[in-house]
């Protein structure tokens, strides 16, 4: 019979019995001819789970490794980008509008101890923030751009090649982008660093070409003295996350912040490490 034929639940006996190799029997036939249809789905099931990557497929866990070479990595939209905010309590009013009159940012390759040591940003290739502006900053990532406080945020505008003593615009073909590049631990690192400084006249003269002047010393120390007010500064920045059940397009991008209140007797500094996803796969 057909079931008992196919029958390998009933174990084998050292004799034939009517020419089998086991006393098999209709039940165990019913019994072997389920389990394999069981069998059947459970691999159609994982196998189309795979195939269409559906949202109950198998966890996803990611690896982590030293890479010697990390890769450059250009801080503009194409990359890591970032602007820089203010964020200011007046009497318990807010207001978001860096004021460049008040603080400068400047944008160095080396440390800051260094440019810290002579203040001669002549020496040094430098980058000077100003205003942001939508239509050239944000290409690619207009959707993650939401804050409505982005065009009086801070982002880069000039970029001064030290060689030359020129300063260069965005869009100029002699501007370039700072760069984080090669990693840590490689002897080639190459890394950004931001300083916030109080407003000197020949720094904002370079951003803005007229009609801007630097607050006095007094007028600058009211922001920060009283008790009430309380001051920050928002470094935001793009970050980036692995969603396991997006496969077509797994890497996220999202926006981080670091904040750092400003204080007249203390400074703060703040480093931001990168890790570089090199793998993740299915289990």
């Amino acid at each position: 019979m057909f079931l008992k034929k196919i029958d390998f639940i009933s174990p084998e006996i050292t004799l034939y019995y009517k020419g089998s190799l086991s006393h098999s029997s209709i039940i165990s036939g019913i019994i072997s001819l389920i389990f394999c249809f069981i069998m059947i789905c459970i691999s159609l099931y994982y196998f189309l789970m795979l195939i269409y990557r559906e949202r109950d497929s198998p966890k996803v866990t990611n690896n982590n490794q030293y890479v010697e070479d990390a890769g450059i990595f250009p801080l503009n939209s194409s990359s890591f980008f970032h602007f820089i905010s203010f964020a200011a309590t007046y009497n318990h009013s807010s207001l978001y509008n860096f004021d460049f009159t008040v603080f400068n940012l400047i944008g160095l390759e080396t440390y800051s101890q260094n440019y810290e040591s002579d203040k001669d940003l002549k020496k040094y290739n430098h980058w000077l923030y100003g205003y942001c502006n939508k239509e050239i900053d944000i290409k690619g990532i207009e959707n993650l751009v939401t804050q409505h406080f982005f065009t009086t945020s801070a982002c880069i505008r000039k970029y001064y090649d030290s060689s030359t003593h020129k300063y260069y615009e965005v869009g100029d073909k002699n501007f370039r982008w700072p760069v984080t590049a090669h990693g840590t631990f490689n002897p080639q690192q190459q890394f950004y660093c931001i300083i916030l400084i109080k407003c000197e006249q020949n720094i904002l003269n370079n951003i803005f070409d007229k009609g801007y002047t630097c607050k006095n010393d007094e007028e600058i120390s009211e922001i920060t003295k009283i008790p009430s007010n309380r001051v920050e500064i928002h470094f935001n920045f793009i970050d980036h996350y692995v969603d396991i059940l997006k496969y077509k397009e797994p890497i996220k991008k999202y926006f981080n912040r670091i904040e750092s209140t400003i204080d007249v007797e203390n400074y703060s500094i703040n480093n931001i490490d990168l890790n570089k996803y090199s793998k993740w796969n299915n289990i």
